[in-house]
């Protein structure tokens, strides 16, 4: 199993995952070879990857592993949530990003609110968000990849970072000690903000590409 996901996982770094056919062969691959207990989560663990890094154009397939797998996973309220979560965040790619997200208050470091609408509006570019905290190690493991990314992309994209620290003090401290270049914002009310509650995440790091026009990528 580990053999077989190493490989379709690493099939994600090449333009034939953003091809139907192929992805749906995999997927049929799964059904055949392995045991249905092994299968359904082999299939779950595709639709996070698929939702998380496919593009707008599988939504065909998309559509039919949510149903396949809420009929997989009935009666199990966790999985069910999981998948519904999963379902939401690749609804809402491809479409503007509606006024109560736009309209939504963030903290810059100087202590003054800015919308993420003005955000948007000084940015002619497309925007790199990363979402993240102090008190996350993931996302301070991944702080020295962005930068690296920033170096080799930031004539094309706006770098934006917020955190999600209720604290603002520990936030300006995390702050000094990741030393990445963008803009940086916070937001104190963490996954209970329209936007988390609009593209439905609730753990970071998480990141999204929002065009110059306000669509989320």
């Amino acid at each position: 199993v580990l053999t077989y996901f190493n490989k379709f996982y690493s099939d994600l770094r090449h333009s034939n995952f953003y091809d139907s056919t192929f992805v749906r062969s995999r997927l049929e691959s799964i059904r055949k070879n392995f045991a249905l207990t092994i299968q359904n989560d082999l299939l779950l663990l595709t639709f996070d990857n698929i939702v998380l890094n496919g593009p707008a154009n599988l939504s065909n397939i998309v559509q039919e592993l949510n149903n396949e797998l809420l009929l997989a996973f009935k009666g199990n309220q966790y999985r069910i949530e999981q998948i519904n979560q999963l379902f939401k965040r690749f609804q809402v790619l491809g479409k503007k990003l509606p006024n109560e997200v736009l309209d939504l208050p963030l903290t810059t470091v100087e202590g003054k609110t800015i919308m993420l609408r003005q955000i948007i509006d000084k940015s002619d570019k497309t925007l790199y968000v990363d979402f993240w905290a102090s008190w996350c190690e993931p996302c301070m493991h991944e702080m020295p990849a962005s930068e690296r990314l920033y170096k080799k992309t930031d004539t094309l994209a706006t770098f934006v970072y917020i955190s999600i620290d209720k604290d603002e003090a520990k936030w300006m401290r995390a702050l000094k000690k990741i030393a990445v270049s963008g803009q940086h914002y916070q937001l104190s009310n963490e996954f209970k903000s329209p936007l988390t509650r609009y593209i439905g995440f609730n753990t970071i790091p998480r990141y999204l590409i929002i065009s110059a026009d306000g669509t989320l990528r």
